[in-house]
């Protein structure tokens, strides 16, 4: 369990980076969809993008809490 828990909070972070990568990138679409990677729709203001990049790190930081709590057990 502890093992899948880091290994998703992992495969989220560098989905969150490629995602943001290939935003600055346009021409890193096509790629990003043949990976099989989620593509993240980012909208066009820089509130919303700081909004959405803070409630994927809060969905992150709820999983390294759950791994924190499991050595802790």
């Amino acid at each position: 369990r502890l093992s899948e828990l880091c290994c998703f909070g992992v495969s989220q972070l560098l989905m969150l980076g490629k995602s943001m990568m290939s935003s600055v990138n346009k021409s890193q679409d096509d790629e990003i969809e043949e990976d099989g990677g989620d593509k993240i729709e980012w909208p066009n203001d820089s509130i919303s993008k700081a909004k959405l990049i803070r409630l994927k790190a809060q969905a992150i930081t709820g999983d390294v809490a759950a791994v924190s709590n499991s050595f802790v057990t």
